[in-house]
């Protein structure tokens, strides 16, 4: 779909973070540039649900990160204005539908994260 230009690119990096990362929505679309360490791999995320934490990045995540560009304080900057992306639960609404996996939440995918991480 993104290669087709039927989901943006802030959908699809925001899609992988998630399954990357095991991170909530909100964590990852208002993910700012200064809170990536690239030299220790992990987000230094101030304000979570749960406070402040450190969470770990995989090779992948990282070069996904790496490959992103950088024209906003926001990893996923808005179309409009200064803000963050915010149109990722209509975009992953089309992609869900398009992939055949009705009922599949974006939460589902912290969940999934969690179970693989537990190995």
């Amino acid at each position: 779909m993104e290669r087709r230009q039927g989901l943006s690119t802030n959908a699809a990096a925001a899609v992988r973070l998630l399954m990357l990362t095991g991170c909530r929505k909100a964590e990852i679309l208002s993910l700012r540039w200064e809170w990536v360490d690239f030299q220790r791999s992990c987000l230094r995320l101030p304000d979570s649900k749960t406070g402040a934490k450190v969470v770990p990045l995989a090779a992948a995540a990282l070069e996904l990160l790496s490959t992103l560009r950088r024209r906003s304080p926001y990893i996923l900057p808005g179309a409009r204005g200064s803000g963050h992306y915010t149109g990722l639960q209509k975009d992953w609404e089309r992609l869900r539908a398009r992939a055949g996996l009705d009922g599949l939440r974006l939460h589902d995918l912290r969940h999934s994260f969690a179970s693989f991480a537990r190995g």
